[in-house]
């Protein structure tokens, strides 16, 4: 009903190019595995929606779930958040889908650089750019990893990553290349 209802989302190949977020059956079983907060892995295609389609679940979590805790780690800090927080980067993504909701599912945000949470849920979602030590500050409801194939610290990193969750989302377009880490 949340998404039916009330989340956009933006598609630059069409006009009017913001229009809502009307899940496609993959996005909808998408949806229903990470609400399990199983580890998941993702080989997927260009086009899918599959890092709105997370952004828009873990945004979902931050409003209506006390105490969720996420980590967004992509190959660099600018794929996570940009310096204009635009919808180009994860935390863009969320910030753009927050901003439309109606006025009554809007709670105060504090939404800092490379951070988005909800001080009255006390949720919280971090970022931070692919790296050996990543994910190893805290422990974490959820960590997504986007662009796996492409991260070379991604064995290192792993690590720490597996110590901080029990629930990692491995997400990558396929390498063109071969590539020597454990996504590929």
């Amino acid at each position: 009903y949340w998404w039916d209802n009330y989340v956009w989302t933006i598609d630059t190949r069409i006009t009017p190019s913001i229009i809502p977020f009307a899940l496609y059956p993959k996005q909808i079983e998408l949806v229903k595995q990470l609400d399990k907060y199983e580890d998941l892995f993702v080989d997927k295609p260009h086009d899918l929606g599959i890092s709105w389609t997370t952004m828009g679940w873990e945004l979902h979590q931050c409003l209506y779930t006390k105490g969720f805790t996420a980590l967004n780690i992509s190959r660099k800090e600018s794929e996570v958040q940009d310096s204009g927080n635009t919808f180009h980067a994860l935390h863009g993504r969320l910030l753009f889908m927050y901003s439309r909701l109606p006025d009554f599912l809007r709670p105060r945000i504090h939404n800092p650089f490379l951070i988005f949470s909800v001080p009255s849920m006390n949720s919280v979602i971090k970022g931070e750019s692919a790296n050996p030590r990543a994910g190893r500050d805290t422990q974490y409801k959820f960590i997504f990893i986007d662009e796996a194939a492409f991260i070379e610290c991604l064995d290192e990193m792993w690590k720490g990553v597996r110590n901080a969750t029990n629930t990692v989302f491995l997400n990558s377009t396929p390498p063109t290349e071969s590539v020597n880490n454990k996504f590929a």
